[in-house]
């Protein structure tokens, strides 16, 4: 395997965790703040990710500048990485 693919194995995992550990958070929130039982929270957990998503875009929309230099530093951050001299040290 080379470095590429071993650091494209590594973000698919970190996506796959972050993804894992939201979901775990919204239905603990649901059963612990909300008072709704194990069942519950699974059945809703499509809806309300749903909801999520359209209320971070709506916010990314409004904070078109923030979004913008967020986008541009993570992109700035991912190109350095690919320069020889900085991965190496």
């Amino acid at each position: 395997m080379t470095a590429k693919n071993i650091m494209r194995m590594k973000m698919l995992f970190a996506g796959f965790v972050a993804a894992l550990g939201f979901v775990l958070a919204m239905i603990g929130m649901d059963v612990f703040a909300h008072d709704q039982s194990f069942h519950e929270a699974v059945k809703g957990l499509s809806h309300q990710t749903v909801e999520w998503l359209g209320q971070l875009c709506v916010l990314a929309w409004q904070y078109k500048f923030v979004t913008a230099v967020f986008i541009a530093i993570v992109l700035a951050a991912i190109y350095v990485r690919q320069v020889p001299e900085v991965k190496h040290q």
